[in-house]
């Protein structure tokens, strides 16, 4: 979408009522023969009006576009987006400005032999011809971060009236969480003996597929995937999903962080970090978090499934948390009886006990499930943890590779 704005005029001398009195002036001086007058009001009243005229056609036939490379981002990761200036009319575009503004967390990089990134451009552009540029951008943070559009600015010649246009609309970055290794100690917590999840499953169910891979020698022909095989262009066959797979849901009780913080963007990568993990073994995951998502204002209620788009909706929502909470961690629904599912892990993230903890906590044992509470941050557990609750304690990132605290 592109929205334009009226030629405006550069100075005071330029508005109609100036441009009126000129008029007026002009009128006397060729009644009076006063030649000199009538000389200046002319060329200044033939100035105006060819500008105005230039000015009102400057931005027919022009064009702004722009690509990002890519709109999903992991802290420190960097990408580039192109802008493309066209102007389709026959005769030359005199001068065009181009801006970008951008949210604080996403942030432009010099090119090599710059001593600062450019966030504006100007051009000048023979007619039926176009421009590229190039920006680097860099994320250094997780969030939602939405880009506004560009702005573009040109005018007649001489820069007396000036037209402007907003090309490109809003378009979100997202920058997900930092994800670290986990310690193998972790994951074997989060399930009771016998349970952990096995690289090499014993029992798959053909009718339930959680991806493809190349063919290898021993694969049947049931497990065929003919579509991956047209597009990829070498055979592939399925890969099966357990019969029997643990579902590990995440909990993360915002109410529990005062700001955000350090203490909450360890929660957040804690999470993180046990999706892709969890998820590359092929158990199914959820998210549950009583946050205020940045661009709905809704809690995250991601019900537990395995699979790479599972995943990126984990990932997405987790860039796109607030440490506004938006009730209580057990008032989250469990869509699709996730956690009344026997043979599930409930995983609850938090800075400190939240309210109502005892009470929920037995009520989750009752129903069979195993549960794991994970500190993130400095305060780890409170005096009120009743006896015999599993927990680890994450005072900082390298503790995920560690396994933490108990």
């Amino acid at each position: 979408p592109q929205s334009e704005r009226r030629a405006r005029a550069a100075g005071l001398l330029l508005r109609p009522p100036a441009l009126g009195a000129a008029a007026a002036a002009f009128l006397l001086a060729a009644w009076f023969s006063e030649t000199r007058i009538l000389l200046l009001t002319a060329l200044f009243l033939s100035t105006a009006l060819v500008s105005l005229l230039a000015g009102r056609v400057a931005l027919a036939g022009v064009h702004l576009e722009r690509r990002f490379e890519a709109t999903r981002l992991f802290p420190g990761e960097k990408a580039c987006v192109d802008w493309r200036l066209l102007n389709g009319k026959p005769f030359p575009l005199c001068w065009a400005v181009i801006e970008h503004p951008l949210p604080e967390g996403i942030r432009p990089v010099a090119p090599e032999g710059e001593a600062e990134p450019a966030l504006r451009r100007s051009a000048w552009l023979p007619g039926r011809r176009a421009v590229r540029w190039r920006v680097l951008l860099a994320a250094e943070r997780r969030g939602y971060y939405p880009v506004g559009p560009l702005h573009l600015t040109t005018g007649d010649p001489f820069g007396l009236y000036i037209r402007s246009r907003t090309a490109c609309g809003v378009e979100p970055i997202l920058v997900y969480p930092a994800v670290y290794p986990i310690d193998p100690a972790l994951l074997t917590s989060l399930y009771p003996a016998g349970d952990s999840p096995a690289h090499r499953r014993l029992a798959q169910d053909p009718t339930r597929t959680r991806g493809v891979r190349p063919y290898r020698p021993g694969d049947g022909p049931k497990l065929f995937h003919w579509k991956a095989t047209a597009r990829r262009g070498s055979l592939q066959v399925k890969i099966p999903e357990a019969t029997t797979s643990r579902h590990v849901l995440l909990r993360i009780a915002v109410e529990t962080f005062a700001a955000e913080g350090a203490d909450f963007e360890l929660a957040l990568s804690a999470a993180a970090s046990l999706a892709v993990t969890l998820c590359g073994l092929g158990c199914p995951v959820g998210l549950f978090a009583n946050t205020r998502l940045a661009d709905s204002g809704e809690p995250a209620c991601l019900p537990a499934a395995a699979g790479r788009g599972q995943l990126v909706a984990i990932l997405e929502a987790l860039a796109k948390a607030t440490a506004s909470p938006s009730g209580s961690v057990w008032a989250l629904p469990e869509a699709s009886g996730g956690a009344r599912r026997n043979g599930t892990t409930v995983v609850l993230i938090a800075g400190a006990l939240p309210e109502g903890f005892a009470e929920a906590w037995s009520e989750l044992g009752a129903r069979g499930l195993h549960r794991l509470v994970l500190f993130a941050g400095k305060a780890g557990p409170a005096a009120g943890l009743p006896p015999g609750t599993a927990f680890r304690v994450l005072q900082a990132a390298e503790d995920l590779a560690t396994g933490g605290t108990s």
